[in-house]
């Protein structure tokens, strides 16, 4: 039986989540879910107030389910994660590391390192699908394998791809996680990052409690999800929400692109009509 991280990055849910279920099916003796607060995005000053708090807060979300349902919990550690990551595999003796693909330029570059440095330690990494609707490379390769640069490429693409899959239900139980301390491993305020908290305007909240809640509530207005229509909307009234206002969780993966399409057509399917 494996002993593995589950490494969160985007993804930050229990829902839906192929990287946690790849894990599980390996049958974990034990399972450490964790987060690297990743310098490159903290100090660089690319990540405004706003941002960090809806990750800061997702990150909360996650720690509480983890504790509250599944006796588990979330170790947060700050660092560039080819320097902490060698360090909890040595130290929590893992040989398994699961994690959610991302397309990024950075991650791509980041993971390839990772990756490499995994070997040299003798450990399995596994890269789970799940950020995206469709697989991106497989867009690529079927585009002879070039980016697709066109809203119209792109219909046509996913139109011979898969159709997706229904998103799967969060786990019934977890592995043990081993011993945690707040001092060590718990997740910092806005503060704490050297953010002035006056800063943090955004009243839509972090987290997979919130994406699903939102998620339901939006899409029981059936005669406003059947006449949606682009753009006659005004994405900057925030009082009368004109959207969904999903994009966030769906950037941060608090909520499934799978649970979001299959909510959605079975919304659709009725509906007698729909733009």
């Amino acid at each position: 039986m494996s002993r593995s991280i589950l490494w969160f990055r985007k993804g930050l849910r229990l829902h839906d989540n192929l990287a946690l279920q790849s894990l599980l099916d390996k049958e974990c003796s034990a399972l450490f879910p964790v987060f690297v607060l990743d310098p490159h995005f903290v100090r660089s000053g690319n990540v405004g107030c706003n941002r960090m708090g809806f990750l800061l807060e997702s990150l909360s979300d996650i720690q509480d389910t983890l504790q509250t349902k599944y006796n588990s919990n979330l170790f947060l550690v700050q660092g560039k994660p080819e320097d902490v990551l060698p360090r909890l595999w040595k130290e929590w003796r893992i040989d398994t590391m699961a994690y959610e693909i991302d397309t990024e330029p950075y991650a791509a570059t980041r993971d390839a390192t990772i990756t490499s440095c995994a070997a040299k330690h003798g450990v399995q990494m596994i890269g789970a699908q799940g950020h995206t609707l469709f697989d991106v490379q497989d867009l690529v390769n079927k585009n002879g394998g070039k980016a697709v640069l066109s809203y119209q490429n792109f219909l046509a693409l996913i139109k011979k791809a898969k159709t997706p899959s229904y998103p799967i239900e969060p786990p019934e139980s977890l592995p043990p996680c081993g011993q945690w301390n707040s001092a060590e491993y718990g997740i910092p305020s806005l503060t704490d990052l050297g953010y002035q908290k006056i800063e943090h305007t955004s009243p839509f909240k972090g987290g997979e409690k919130e994406a699903l809640k939102r998620l339901d509530r939006q899409m029981k207005k059936r005669a406003w999800v059947s006449s949606f229509e682009k753009p006659k909307t005004d994405p900057t009234d925030l009082n009368h929400e004109a959207t969904t206002i999903l994009s966030a969780h769906m950037k941060f993966g608090t909520l499934s692109a799978r649970k979001f399409y299959h909510t959605l057509l079975e919304v659709l399917n009725k509906c007698n009509t729909h733009t």
